[in-house]
């Protein structure tokens, strides 16, 4: 781990002009055998920089910040292997409901782009309750969810412009 940490602070010192998410994104690569589903700030500081998310008070219940005069929830995944049918975002039921929308960040932990899907309405989208009273959104779902509100847009525009 001191290894980890020297590296961690050369490439600080490296890289002090960027911005927080390109500093995430340059660490992920390091931390690919740890568990990093904890990533929120990495999911923040992209919707912040790419989206132009404003940031809500720290510890405010239920989501992350607003985007386009909206509540937004963002849920960063790292992605170490290919996307499956069982690639999921929970939420804690004490934070369901404050949210207009969901934002997820997709980091893949080989140095490609992050990514996002959404942000999404939350009742547009399935969940499933697990074992722990958590709100799984899975990510077929929620692609599923925006096609289909994509082709329902392609449609309207056709039909009246």
């Amino acid at each position: 781990m001191e290894s980890c940490l020297t590296d961690i602070i050369k490439l600080c010192e490296v890289e002090k002009e960027k911005s927080r998410l390109q500093l995430f994104i340059a660490l992920a690569p390091l931390f690919k055998d740890y568990d990093l589903s904890v990533c929120g700030p990495i999911g923040e500081a992209y919707a912040e920089e790419i989206l132009g998310m404003i940031k809500a008070p720290k510890l405010t219940k239920g989501y992350d910040g607003i985007i386009s005069d909206r509540k937004v929830q963002v849920k960063a995944k790292v992605l170490n292997r290919q996307l499956n049918s069982g690639f999921y975002v929970a939420i804690n039921p004490s934070n369901f409901g404050f949210a207009d929308d969901l934002l997820v960040v997709v980091i893949p932990v080989d140095g490609t782009k992050p990514y996002h899907i959404g942000p999404i309405a939350f009742d547009l989208l399935q969940y499933k309750i697990d074992c722990r009273g958590l709100y799984r959104y899975y990510y077929n779902n929620i692609l599923e969810t925006v096609q289909r509100i994509e082709l329902a847009q392609k449609k309207y525009y056709e039909n009246y412009f």
